[in-house]
């Protein structure tokens, strides 16, 4: 209310530039509705959930539905009663979850949430089943910690591409980006939608490629496996799931029969507890355990006269119990100067004028990032005086931000100042774009692959050669990179991570980090410079 809100300068606004219909609410449903239908065109499926401060049935509800063929998933049927109101003060349903009918035969169960953080909405919920939104792509894509990846194993490369096919297969990436690609070439050049679309589908593949890599390998939790510790960590999750349900019911249930539920949940938060402190505990013992385990299995196959199986148990036990030991004793054994993974200190050099040199050591963090900070300014400083950062040409494009004329170089329409030398002419002009630059062929793209040797380091995004390597081994990978290439060098349009590199700092003398003697690796996106080798 009153003539300062949102609502009402928004009015203003669409009032001075005649609009027929001010109303913001009218010019939200219809950009909504647009929205919806551009991902609809784009075959994706659509759940949407808002406060649209409308109770179910009104006319702009009504128009989100019929427009986008919607289905309201809390539209109660007619053998159920109302869930209730979401809005407490008014007791009014103004929040609202729709989506595509496709999706509303998956939902197995909705409700509302009448506990939990104060505010003025209740939660809602919906439970999908996410197999059949998903497909097999439902494994949580996060960064490994490492390369579990080899190229060079065929069972996981095979394991790789098998699942990374069918996720791709599901949701459709290839299509959508051969797609945009025809569109793109239809067009001659790319629309701001075009641009969002493809880091959405580029998005989505880095994700799947995780997961992909997730499914090779067996991650290390830095316990030794023993039947304690995994009794343990299924007694975790066994709890979890059981409390979780406990809220899903306590929830769904009537007011008289929550007292019983909630004295469950406090049972259940309370055994949680007691099975972390045993989790905690078995995994300070997890190497006795381990051990214990071992030498309990090993004597058993020896009754069994199972003597190789024996043997096998006892000749590893004998191993694990080595590598323990001289992880211990390592440190010792061999010493290394600045062994941590992080750069602590630095040594700066005095500038007094005297004949002995002395250093001023540095390891507060703001006044450590601060010097390394001013350090690379220096570094990266030492073109001054060079033509481009001179008045004359420090006028007309500027250092630390893009101007017109910077866009006017690249498309080979600038004209520099009369006073500019010859060869700073030739220069400027060889900077442009190359005229309609001709699509990657895929054999190009498959030979710059093969080309990256697998050691090498890790992208800032985690991303490593091992993907590109093991895509060579299916065509519909290796044509997705293919297309991903072009779009970036032919339209202008690089994915995000390309937009991010890493910076790290070595010391040129071990165990001194002098300050000026630090030698400066950037790391880019490995997919960026297998593009890079294509122009």
């Amino acid at each position: 209310m009153g003539a300062l809100t949102a609502a009402q300068q928004q009015w203003r606004h669409l009032a001075r530039h005649n609009q027929p219909n001010p109303d913001p609410q009218t010019h939200f449903i219809s950009d909504i509705i647009k929205f919806i239908k551009q991902l609809q065109r784009n075959h994706h499926d659509i759940y949407l959930m808002g406060d649209f401060n409308e109770s179910e049935g009104a006319a702009p509800i009504q128009r989100i539905y019929n427009e986008c063929n919607l289905v309201s998933v809390f539209q109660p049927q007619p053998e159920e009663a109302s869930c209730g109101p979401t809005y407490i003060p008014a007791g009014t349903s103004p929040d609202h979850h729709a989506c595509t009918p496709s999706i509303h035969q998956l939902i197995l169960s909705r409700g509302i949430i009448t506990y939990g953080p104060p505010s003025d909405h209740l939660t809602m919920f919906a439970n999908l089943n996410t197999k059949g939104v998903f497909g097999n792509a439902t494994t949580n894509p996060t960064v490994l910690p490492g390369r579990v990846l080899n190229s060079k194993s065929p069972k996981k490369v095979d394991t790789y591409v098998a699942y990374l096919g069918a996720t791709m297969t599901n949701n459709q990436l290839v299509s959508r980006m051969e797609r945009l690609s025809a569109r793109c070439a239809q067009q001659g050049h790319t629309l701001q939608g075009d641009a969002r679309l493809f880091q959405t589908i580029k998005a989505e593949h880095t994700r799947l490629q995780h997961a992909a890599e997730k499914r090779c390998g067996q991650l290390s939790y830095g316990h030794l496996l023993s039947p304690e510790l995994q009794s343990a960590g299924e007694n975790i999750r066994y709890l979890k799931r059981h409390r979780q349900e406990a809220y899903l019911r306590r929830a769904m249930d009537l007011p008289e029969a929550r007292a019983c539920t909630d004295t469950l949940l406090v049972q259940l938060q309370t055994e949680l507890k007691g099975a972390w402190k045993v989790m905690k505990n078995t995994q300070t013992k997890a190497a006795k355990l381990r051990s214990r385990s071992n030498t309990e299995r090993a004597t058993h196959q020896s009754q069994q006269s199972n003597k190789d199986v024996a043997e096998i148990l006892s000749e590893i036990n004998k191993a694990e119990t080595r590598t323990n030991t001289f992880h211990k004793i390592k440190r010792y054994l061999f010493p290394e100067p600045n062994s941590g993974s992080q750069m602590d200190h630095v040594l700066v050099e005095s500038t007094e004028l005297d004949s002995t040199k002395s250093t001023r050591e540095v390891t507060a963090p703001t006044e450590l990032f601060e010097t390394l900070l001013e350090q690379n300014k220096a570094n990266f400083s030492r073109a001054n005086g060079t033509p481009f950062t001179v008045p004359l040409m420090l006028d007309e494009l500027p250092t630390f931000h893009w101007s017109d004329n910077a866009q006017r170089i690249l498309n080979g329409t600038y004209k520099p100042p009369a006073e500019v030398l010859e060869e700073m002419r030739l220069f400027i002009h060889n900077l442009q774009f190359p005229n309609g630059m001709p699509p990657t062929d895929i054999n190009i793209t498959i030979t710059a692959i093969a080309s990256i040797p697998e050691r090498t380091s890790l992208s800032p995004s985690g991303m490593h050669a091992g993907h590109y390597q093991a895509a060579l081994h299916d065509e519909c990978l290796i044509e997705f990179e293919c297309l991903k290439m072009n779009l970036a060098l032919v339209y202008s349009i690089p994915p995000n991570r390309w937009l991010l590199a890493l910076h790290i700092l070595l010391e040129k003398t071990p165990g001194r980090p002098l300050i000026h003697r630090l030698r400066i690796i950037q790391h880019l996106e490995l997919d960026m410079n297998i593009t890079l080798k294509l122009i």
